[in-house]
């Protein structure tokens, strides 16, 4: 069982985690404190939009942030702008980037990854309304049902959190999304190779298995019969 915080948005670019904030005993005086100048970034950017995919076409997310990663590395997160731009500075050249965009009631079913190169880069991201998937995602996918056994049925559970990230990454979701009615999830764009699966939420924590993104269609389905056994208190949508 791990256990995955819930997702905060932060005032700037900082590790995930980190406080917005250090507290202080005392507030310093406005005087006896100067003011840091303004520093505008320099040098190559990798920026982008969000957009909420709908029926009609893509809408600018306006409130939300970006979690990337650079290598495997560390999560680190930046804000929206209102017309739901992000920007990223001091990157290393040619590394590897994996970016996951977070808005209330969306999703991130469309995995990204983008190599950072020694010039400015653009990359946008989708996001879908919960309990949906981006259908017009290109790459490897993932799918399944999540359900659990009762009275020897296999039942559905709709409105259970699924995460996914590849064996490289740690701390945040290279995709992630809520069940639908008929207890399915799919993700699409993924990168071959060993990773986990995630699902259930017992106060922040979830039931977690290896699996390995093989060819272009992959489908596992979720057990968790166990998890929701271990977790009595476990919210189960009737």
């Amino acid at each position: 069982m791990l256990t995955f915080g819930t997702l905060a948005f932060a005032c700037s670019e900082r590790s995930a985690g980190q406080s917005p904030t250090s507290p202080s005993a005392t507030l310093p005086s406005p005087s006896a404190t100067p003011q840091s100048p303004i520093i505008p970034v320099t040098g190559p950017t990798l920026s982008g939009s969000v957009y909420e995919v709908t029926q009609q076409d893509l809408r600018p997310v306006s409130f939300g942030n970006v979690w990337y990663s650079v290598d495997g590395g560390r999560v680190k997160i930046v804000n929206l702008d209102t017309s739901g731009r992000y920007t990223i500075s001091a990157l290393p050249t040619g590394s590897r980037i994996r970016l996951t965009a977070n808005s209330p009631g969306l999703q991130q079913t469309c995995a990204v990854y983008t190599v950072f190169e020694a010039a400015d880069t653009v990359q946008d991201i989708k996001l879908v309304r919960s309990g949906t998937h981006d259908a017009t995602c290109e790459g490897p996918t993932l799918s399944g049902v999540v359900f659990r056994i009762v009275d020897g049925e296999k039942r559905p559970l709709r409105d259970q959190r699924v995460g996914f990230y590849s064996a490289e990454q740690w701390g945040g979701w290279d995709v992630y999304a809520t069940t639908n009615a008929e207890g399915r999830f799919e993700f699409a764009g993924l990168s071959r190779g060993p990773g986990s699966l995630l699902a259930g939420d017992c106060s922040d924590a979830m039931d977690s298995k290896p699996i390995e993104i093989r060819g272009e269609t992959n489908v596992v389905d979720f057990d968790l019969t166990a998890f929701i056994q271990s977790c009595p208190w476990i919210f189960l949508p009737q």
